[in-house]
C-alpha cells in the first residue's frame, strides 16, 4: 500500500484524526446552558451589581454624598472579594508581619541570654526557671509565625 500524501508536512491522518474533536452544534448548545445555569464567581456578580448601581460604580459630578459613599462601599467590596478568591499566587507578606515574626524570636532568645548571664537575677527575678519557659514562649510564637510566612 501507498502512504497517505502529506499536505504542508501532515499526512492526510493527522488532518483526518482533528475533524473527530471538532466542536459540533450540540456541544455550543451545552456550553451555553452550562454558562447560564453555573454560578458565577464572586468577581462577576460584584462587577454586574457595580453595572446595576449606575456606570461601573463611579459617580457623576452632580451626584449627593449618598451616591458617592455607595460608589467607595463598592469598590471596597470589589477590593475585599478580590483578595477571598485569590485564584492565583499568593500575595506576599505583609513587612509588619515579618518584623514581628523575627522580633518574637529575638526578644525570647535575649530573654533567655539575659537569664543566663545574670544567674537568675534578670530579667524577672524570684521566678527562676519559669524565665526560660518564658523566653521559650516568645521564640515558639514566632516560629509558629514563620509557617504564614510566603
Amino acid at each position: 500500500m501507498s502512504q497517505p500524501k502529506k499536505r504542508f508536512g501532515k499526512s492526510r491522518e493527522s488532518l483526518e484524526s482533528h475533524e473527530k474533536y471538532a466542536i459540533t452544534d450540540k456541544d455550543r448548545q451545552l456550553t451555553e446552558l452550562a454558562a447560564q445555569n453555573l454560578p458565577r464567581n464572586r468577581h462577576a456578580e460584584a462587577f454586574q451589581e457595580s453595572l446595576a448601581n449606575g456606570n461601573g460604580g463611579s459617580t457623576s459630578a452632580t451626584a449627593d454624598g449618598a451616591e458617592k459613599q455607595a460608589g467607595s462601599k463598592n469598590k471596597k467590596a470589589l477590593r475585599k472579594a478580590a483578595k477571598r478568591d485569590r485564584t492565583g499566587e499568593p500575595q506576599p507578606t505583609p513587612m509588619w508581619y515579618k518584623v514581628v515574626m523575627i522580633g518574637f524570636m529575638i526578644v525570647g532568645l535575649l530573654w533567655i541570654i539575659t537569664y543566663y548571664l545574670f544567674q537568675g537575677t534578670l530579667p524577672i527575678p524570684g521566678i527562676n526557671v519559669w524565665n526560660l519557659v518564658i523566653g521559650l514562649v516568645f521564640m515558639m510564637t514566632g516560629l509558629i509565625m514563620t509557617t504564614r510566612w510566603r
